[in-house]
């Protein structure tokens, strides 16, 4: 499917996700480098997805039925821990709990990567809508709840997986959570790369409404 593409302003920041599935690829590094410097005339925000971090919160909450809140701020110290990890493999990167940290790092052309156990609190206490505490809001619909937030110029998903046949993001894709079309009408532009893939090019989606 041909999708008209905007012009994109550099001005605005470019969200990107990283899921957690992709931490423990060998070329890790060089391949998000290589993706975050397409994007380096830009301000840059690294989302880091739970991962198996992530998956053990879930099985404490099916086991233990835990509290909503309790397990989204779980989850959100989850992709914390690997926001630190990936942190420590790009050294030119700052871990950012505020918005204003994120301005100081675009000042100096860095990425900045998102610490979203403090990041996100800090974005739910002001006025707009804030995110559902639930498991049907995972790091994707994190990512364009933060994109829309920040009036991003678009939302790159780092994905293990080919984009979906056409670029069209369907109610039964199972690639994003539940909360995700939902939350991503305010995201001007969404595009997908397999990480995985040899040249790890990047194509535009459509979310179709699930």
């Amino acid at each position: 499917m041909n999708v008209p593409r905007e012009v994109s302003d550099p001005s605005l920041p470019v969200v990107l996700k990283l899921g957690g599935s992709l931490l423990g690829m060998p070329d890790l590094r060089p391949k998000l480098e290589g993706v975050l410097d397409r994007y380096c005339d830009t301000p840059r925000l690294l989302v880091v997805g739970g991962g198996a971090a992530a998956d053990l919160v879930r099985d404490w909450d099916r086991r233990h039925e835990l509290e909503d809140d309790i397990s989204h701020d779980l989850a959100l110290e989850a992709m914390s821990f690997n926001a630190r990890f990936v942190s420590a493999l790009l050294q030119d990167a700052a871990l950012v709990t505020k918005l204003e940290d994120c301005e100081a790092a675009w000042r100096e052309s860095r990425p900045a990567i998102v610490d979203a156990a403090a990041f996100v609190p800090s974005l739910e206490a002001t006025a707009g809508e804030e995110l559902p505490h639930t498991w049907d809001a995972t790091s994707d619909s994190i990512s364009a709840w933060l994109a829309g937030r920040l009036a991003a110029d678009r939302l790159v998903l780092l994905k293990s997986v080919d984009a979906p046949p056409g670029g069209e993001l369907g109610p039964d894709s199972g690639l994003v959570d539940p909360t995700f079309s939902r939350i991503c009408h305010r995201v001007r532009r969404i595009e997908w790369i397999n990480l995985r893939a040899a040249g790890a090019e990047s194509c535009e989606v459509v979310v179709q409404p699930f």
